[in-house]
């Protein structure tokens, strides 16, 4: 029972441990995207 809630734990420590590094590498990008999809359509 532990062992299984301490698996879990980890699991989702692990979640969002990925979900930060994605969102890190992958912000900048989003961001930069649509900055150039704003100015793509004011024109």
């Amino acid at each position: 029972m532990l062992k299984k809630k301490t698996e879990i734990i980890l699991t989702f420590l692990l979640f969002i441990f990925s979900l930060l590094v994605f969102s890190k590498n992958f912000y900048n990008e989003i961001l930069i995207k649509y900055i150039e999809n704003k100015e793509f359509f004011k024109e």
